[in-house]
Order: C-alpha cells, then structure tokens, then sequence
C-alpha cells in the first residue's frame, strides 16, 4: 500500500544498533540487521533454556520486544535505548494507516518488528474489526505484568501514547490530541502519588491502575482511571533501603516562596521522609519535577486554590509525623512539640486543642454511654499514624475522581484499557499489602490460564474438535485458599476484626482451618506468627503483626470527627468521596451476602474490587504484554538466566505457546463469519442453500485456505492467524472489484449529468438566441411602423396646415411635447392668439415651457387648429398637441 514495512525494521536496527554502540557478532562481523526470531513460537524447541538463551540474544543487542503468538514479552534494557523516538512510533504508524480497513487485524504483527505498538496498533484494529463485524463485545484490555521493576509502567505510556497518536494521527479532531496530553500529565501526578523508591525499582507503583481509553470510532474522546490499593502504610513507614512517596521529597524542592510560605525544611528535617536507611535520592531532580507537575495541575482540572490546598496538606502531613509524644501525670500522653502541634492544626483547618484531645484519647461507645479513655504514648503515636495515612488515602482518591470528570467522556462507543498492575512481591518481611497484591497478580494468572488453557479446551471440545492435552499450572486453590469465603485467608483475618482477635490467635486460626491445604505453608516455629503461601510464582512467607490493625483501617471516632468539620475544602471534598465508596461498598456486600453490618475492611473492600476487575477483563478481548526483568540489580547489558527462567516458569509463557501451536487464536461465530466473508464467494447463493458448516467449509475451500490452518466447529470456525489474512485478504478482493466497479458506475452517472448539464445549457443558449433574435426583429418592426405612422401623421397635419398664415417668424415645427392634462388642467401660463403662441407667463411648467417659443403655431393631433376664443383648457382629454415644422418649400 505504498509503505515499505523494511523502513521499520531499519529504524529499529538505527535505533538499537548504530545509535547507541558497536554491535559485533561472535565472529565479529558488525550486526547490521536483525537475525534473531521475532516470534518464540517458530523456535524448534519450546523448553525454558531455549526460550531464555533466544532472549538474552536478543537482549545482548538491545532488542527489547519478543513476540509469543499474539503477547509481546518486553525484556527491560534497564536504560534508554531510544526504542520510543517519534520517527520509529510514525514509522509504525504509516504502515498501520497505509492498510486498507477491510484488512486482517493481524497484519500488523506479521509484517513489523516486534514491539508495544504492534500490539497497541492491533488492540485498536480489534476493537474497529469486532464493531464492522457485529461482535458483541468490541472493547479491548491490554494486560501488563511481570516482576516489580520489569518495566509495566514505561510499557503502558508507550501503548497510552501510540494510540493517541494513532488516533490523533487519522482525524483532524483536536480532541485526541487534547486527551493524549492530559494522560501524559496525568502520569506525572500519578506517578508523584503513587510512586516510590523500592529494593526491587527505583520507580516502583505503588498501586495499581486501569486507564481505559474511550474511542469514537477511531477518535480518542476521553479516558477514566480505575486505582487498586494504594500502600497507604509507606506514608509513615517503609523497609530499609526504601522511601516515601516521590510526592514528598518533590515538595522539599519546591520553589523558595512556596517552601517559606508553608515552612518546608529539607527531607531530612522530616520523620516520614528520613527513616533509618531511606533510599537516597541522588539521580532524582526533585526540583524540576515539582515545577513541571505543579505547572500541568490546571490542564488536569485543579484549581490554583486547589493545587495550593494539596500542596499545604501535603506539607502538614510531613510535620504530622514529627509529633513526639510522653506520657502525662494521668496515665495517658499529650504531644511533646506543642509548636508543630499548632502548625499542623492551622494547616489542617482545626484548632491545636481538638486535635491534641483526639490524637491522645479515645471515645468508647458503650451500651448506652460513652466515655473518653487516654491512649499511652505508643497508642497516640498509631493515631497520629492512622490519621497521616487516612489523609494521604483521600488526597489520592480526590485526585482521581478529579482526573476522571476532567477526562471521561460518556458517549464512547468502544474503548481500550490498559492494566498498569503491581508486580508479584516477595520481602524479606511481608505483609497484608504484599498479600493484597499477591492475590491480584493470581487473580491476573488465573485469568490468562483460564483464557488460554481452560476455556480453549472447553471450547474445542463443545465444538467437536479434536483437542491435544497439554499439562498447564492451574493456580485456583491459591486463589480460593486466600479469598473463597468464609473459610480463607481474608475469611478468617475478617473475623479476627470483628472479635478480640489479635495477630496470634488469627495465625493459630490459620494453622488449624487452612494447615492441611496443600499450597499452606505452616512455619517451623509456630511462635513465629507467620505463615506462607504457594504462589504461582513461588512461596512468600507472610509476617501476621499488624495485620488485624492493616485490615480494620480504622480512624477514631475522635479524628474522624475532626476530619468533618475541617475548614479545608479539598479535604472536605475527598472526605465525601470516600463516604460515596465506603457506601458503594456496602451496598455490594449487601448484595453478594444478603446482609452486612459490619464496617468494610481492607480485604473486603480489596476482594470487591478484584472481583469487579476479573469480570470486566473477562466481557473484554485481552491483550498481554509480559514483561521480564534481566537482573534484580537493576543493571544493564546484566543477564540473570536462572531469574530469567523463573520468570519464564511461572509465566505461563511456555504453555501459552504450545498453546498456540496446536491450536487456531482466531474464532468466529458461523453464522456471522458466513454473512461477512459469504459476500466473496462467486456461488454464494449455492453455499446459502447448505448446512451452515458445510457452507462455512465450501468457503474456505474456494479461498485456498488449507484444512490444516482451520477447524469448523458445530456454531464457531476456528483459524490461525494466516487463514484469517487469507478470509480478509479474499474480502479485500471482492471489495476493491466493488470499488472499481462503483467507480466506473460514478464516472459514467458523472458523464451522464455532465451531458445532460451541457445539453441544457445548449438548448437554453439556443432559446435564449432565438429569443433575442425575435425581439429585434420585433423592434425593428415597432421602429418601422412608428417612422409610417409619424410620416403618415406628418403628411396629414401638413395637408391641413399648408395654408395656415405664418405670422413673422413663427415656426410650424415636429412633434416635440405632449401637453398632459395634469400639467394643463387649470393653468392660464399660456396665451394665444388664435393658433399662435402670444405669451409664456411664469406660471407654466419650465420642462414644458422650455420646447415652445412665443409665436408657435399649435394644432390637434387630428390636424384641426385652435378656433377663436379657445384655450388650453378646453383641449383637456383632448388628443396631445403637437408643433408642427414649417412646411417645406411648394
């Protein structure tokens, strides 16, 4: 179609090879192209070490992509490459668009290089294909997973940014650029937010996000965030060679003004931000990071007395955590720095005494009264704690629904989402946050098992196809053993809440419910208070203290309170967006147990959410990238070929491409695949007189597709990806003769109307001619009776004139004026002497006037003249009058 797909594969080698360094193969010959596979599955063999060792080759030569079938297995560089410049994303691009529409979706995978925006670009052609064909479901998911620091989150702002560009690239419609560049902010507030310093990433996500991208057609209108459980505990605590959130130490670097206006200190001078060995921060520029995300705060919808309320309450939050507390005279405590005390109460919008009451004592609610109970030292530092984290929670929460009613847009008919999730995670001390995200990535494998293995076999087999047994990981007890009520993991910590459990009895629970599972793992010890997990991706061994306080998530009546009536309008906003969820919550507890009175806990509230995500991803088509981390040391050009291959193991990579190799990735419903390609065949009228499958097998006959590239079911046809490019490809066929044909048909209609057009317009030009031709024939006619009837009337007035008496010099002359009666009637202006003008008074018309002369002979126009004693007036309704010329010599 006039793009050569080579230009990509060129710009790539450019890319990888020329621009960074010398590449060189074993024998020294320099690398001048790619000659590895793309695709795993044409490898021979499809073991581990063969995978891995194609990988690391490719890996050696700073080639990021992979392709499995239709996943694209990412391998971070650990460093820029390049692989994202505008030229090699255009180049892309060109050939996506140069396509024609009735092309097959797969193309694009076959003919370019591996990369994000191969599938991106397919993703989209899905998504267009699925709404032209009539699919019921034409919204598309692109799934990202892979280790903490593989490189998830630079893969979804690569796909974010190529469908935005795709879009904006294909229509003159401002609007999509508009929203691509609101995601590209957007990312930098999440990113601030939700992002942190960690052993495994430098940049790791701290929560997990869906950016669902809305289309008009092929147009991006807007897009909507879904956020899954932000680590709220690293507000005020993390592990050692970790940090806070970016957010904080951002704000540390903020200009001098803002800095004195909200009394900010370097990070060392905080607790939260200066822990026992915190990460250092010496390749972060802080400084420029704040002034570029304070600058895009009002493209996202804030506010500048918004942006400068975030700010503040981020500012308080960092003095929140230098209150100290001793204990009191009264076995209580009261804080010990009463001076930070009053900053943070005027920051928070309360005042010092409220706060101070309730972040030392409690309220108990007894039957029917209540009473206040002193909290020690330690009890009011867990407040002040709670209330840092509560705080931090609903700022982010704000954010969100902020960006939402900014970007979101509600009469999309299709979208594309992109899963940004947290990576599998295994520390050396574990909590009910690494369980949370544990259970997602499971929830994640089991639904691209469920995908791959189980409902491909179900359907091969209630299709009458014959299926090949392949051995798969099927990880549904972990999921069941951590989150199928009400005997689980999240069963029994949700219980322990709701009584006087603690940390130890829940564990003794654990043991004694779950120990003869066989993916629980009971500790040596049992006074370690900890128990372990069989993931998928291998054993994590979870420490239970704090897990019952994690779980409850509770802010004290006291705090709760204050946070009600605080003067801060940002925080009063998020506070009632976290009653509307906390509501929405309810409610879907309500309807999944019939009733709840129990406050939502974390598991709750976290398993909804889970549940909410698997069924939407499962109403999707899913797209995967599986990204792979080389090393754990964060290095490039560094090859860990055990890590590598554990990734690979527990993957399902493997599988999915034995999988792929003896099955058909493309399926269509009989009845709609007859309709759409049936139009190609030439004896379509014979084939509609057939079974249904037989119809369906007759066409791929006669389009040359060979038996062993397709499979028809009893109401399904299953294709590789070469029979469906052959079923387009005859398509495309029938639509360009269509074309061709229509085109023909529009040139002759064309010619016909021009014809017509010309014809008229010779038959008004002719018409038009004869007309003026008639008309001057006409006047000439009209020119040569008037010159007979003056001649004639001349020859008459000069017969009855030619013995008048000429007195002096008066003139007998042609007809020169017509004396009206409105300009005679009544008017004495003129005076005669018999026939002969005497006198032109003053009172007579000059227009008039000015054709006669004093001494003019006047007569009728039937020739009579004037009797005695007549005038003008008399002659009113009379014949005009006339003066005559002299008559000519006798």
């Amino acid at each position: 179609a006039g793009v050569d797909s080579s230009l990509a594969e060129e710009e790539l080698v450019r890319v990888f090879f020329l621009d960074v360094s010398p590449k060189y193969t074993t024998d020294d010959t320099p690398l001048n192209k790619v000659t590895d596979t793309h695709d795993i599955i044409s490898l021979p063999k499809l073991d581990a070490e063969t995978v891995a060792s194609t990988l690391e080759q490719r890996h050696s030569r700073e080639i990021v992509y992979t392709n499995v079938g239709d996943i694209v297995v990412s391998v971070n560089p650990m460093a820029a490459l390049g692989g994202n410049s505008d030229k090699l994303r255009e180049a892309y691009r060109a050939h996506s668009e140069a396509l024609p529409v009735t092309a097959s979706p797969t193309k694009t995978l076959s003919e370019l290089p591996p990369h994000v925006y191969t599938l991106a670009d397919r993703t989209m052609s899905y998504m267009l294909a699925a709404q032209r064909e009539g699919l019921k479901h034409s919204s598309q998911a692109v799934v990202i997973s892979g280790e903490s620091g593989s490189g998830k989150t630079e893969s979804a702002k690569l796909a974010l940014s190529y469908l935005c560009h795709l879009s904006g690239a294909t229509t003159a419609v401002t609007e999509a650029y508009s929203v691509a560049e609101k995601l590209d902010d957007s990312n930098l507030l999440f990113e601030a937010l939700g992002n942190a310093t960690t052993v495994r990433n430098a940049n790791s996500s701290r929560f997990g996000k869906m950016f669902e991208l809305q289309f008009d057609k092929t147009v991006v209108v807007g897009a909507k965030a879904t956020v899954y459980l932000l680590e709220k505990p690293r507000v005020v605590s993390h592990a050692a060679a970790e940090a806070n959130f970016h957010i904080f130490y951002m704000l540390t670097q903020a200009p001098a003004t803002l800095r004195t206006e909200l009394g900010l200190l370097p990070p060392e001078a905080y607790s939260i931000t200066c822990q026992p060995q915190t990460a250092l921060r010496k390749s972060w520029k802080d400084a420029t990071d704040f002034v570029d995300l304070d600058v895009v705060m009002p493209t996202l919808g804030f506010s500048a007395t918004e942006t400068h309320s975030i700010w503040t309450l981020l500012a308080m939050l960092l003095k929140l955590g230098n209150l100290s507390f001793v204990a009191d005279a009264f076995d209580g405590s009261k804080v010990e720095n009463d001076d930070e005390l009053k900053t943070v109460a005027t920051l928070l919008g309360l005042d010092s005494e409220s706060l101070a009451k309730a972040l030392t004592s409690r309220t108990i609610q007894a039957v029917s009264e209540s009473f206040s109970r002193p909290l020690t030292p330690a009890q009011a530092s867990e407040a002040r704690n709670a209330l840092s984290m509560s705080v931090y929670s609903l700022l982010f929460d704000y954010t969100v629904e902020k960006l939402n009613s900014k970007l979101a847009h509600k009469s999309a008919n299709g979208s594309v989402g992109i899963l940004d999730i947290f990576g599998f995670e295994d520390f050396a001390v574990n909590g009910l946050s690494q369980l949370c995200i544990n259970l997602t990535n499971e929830a994640l494998q089991q639904l691209f098992i469920e995908r791959i293995f189980k409902i491909e076999k179900a359907e091969y087999l209630s299709e009458g196809l014959e299926w090949k047994d392949i051995e798969y990981p099927d990880n549904q007890i972990v999921l069941n053993l951590i989150n199928k009520r009400p005997l689980c993991v999240f069963g029994l910590l949700d219980e322990a809440c709701a009584t006087t459990g603690t940390d130890k009895t829940f564990v003794t629970g654990l043991h004694e419910s779950l120990g003869k599972n066989s993916s629980y793992v009971k500790p040596i010890r049992a006074a370690d208070r900890t128990f372990g997990i069989k993931h998928y991706a291998g054993t994590v061994l979870y420490t239970a203290k704090g897990f019952l306080d994690s779980n409850k998530d509770e802010l004290s009546v006291d705090l709760s309170n204050l946070l009600d009536i605080t003067k801060v309008e940002v925080l009063k906003s998020a506070r009632g967006i976290q009653l509307a969820l906390a509501q929405i919550t309810t409610d879907a507890a309500k309807s999944g147990r019939g009733s709840m009175k129990r406050k939502p806990t974390i598991c709750r509230t976290f398993g909804l959410k889970l549940n909410e995500l698997t069924v939407n991803l499962r109403a999707m088509e899913v797209h995967y990238i599986r990204c792979v981390k080389p090393n754990h040391k964060q290095l490039p050009a560094l090859w860990d070929n055990d890590f590598v291959v554990k990734q690979l193991s527990y993957s399902g990579l493997l599988e999915f491409a034995q999988v792929r190799m003896a099955t058909f990735g493309n399926r269509r419903a009989l009845l709609g695949f007859f309709a759409y390609f049936g139009v190609c065949s030439e004896k379509k009228e014979e084939l509609a007189a057939m079974p249904l499958q037989d119809s369906v097998s007759a066409l791929m006959e006669e389009f040359g597709v060979a038996k062993d590239e397709y499979g028809v079911g009893k109401t399904r046809i299953f294709m590789s990806d070469k029979a469906l490019s052959c079923c387009f490809d005859a398509r495309e066929k029938v639509y360009k003769h269509a074309r061709e044909q229509l085109a023909l048909l529009t040139s002759v209609l064309l010619l016909r109307k021009h014809l017509r057009q010309k014809a008229e317009s010779i038959r008004l030009k002719t018409a038009a001619r004869k007309a003026e031709e008639e008309l001057a024939r006409l006047k000439a006619k009209v020119k040569r009776l008037t010159v007979q009837d003056a001649a004639l009337q001349s020859a008459i007035l000069m017969k009855h004139t030619y013995d008048i008496n000429i007195v002096g010099d008066a003139r007998v002359i042609q007809v020169i004026v017509r004396l009206s009666s409105s300009a005679m009637g009544g008017i004495s202006g003129l005076t005669f002497n018999g026939n002969h003008l005497e006198r032109i008074s003053p009172d007579f018309p000059p227009a008039e006037a000015a054709q006669l002369k004093e001494g003019d002979l006047v007569v009728g126009v039937d020739g009579c003249l004037f009797g005695p004693n007549t005038t003008l007036v008399d002659l009113v309704g009379e014949p005009p009058l006339f003066l005559l010329s002299p008559p000519p010599p006798a």
